[in-house]
């Protein structure tokens, strides 16, 4: 069991991502909204 953990986290660190493929899967550059006087506003 504990080889097939190994083996797991090996593949992932095996796969490098870029800056911008880390900021999309995190979702910074989203649109945010905020509640302002009740409404929902767009930042």
């Amino acid at each position: 069991m504990n080889q097939v953990k190994q083996k797991k986290t090996k593949a992932v660190k095996n796969e490098k991502k870029s800056r911008r493929e880390w900021q999309e899967l995190m979702g910074a550059n989203r649109p945010t909204y905020s509640r302002r006087r009740g409404s929902l506003r767009q930042r």
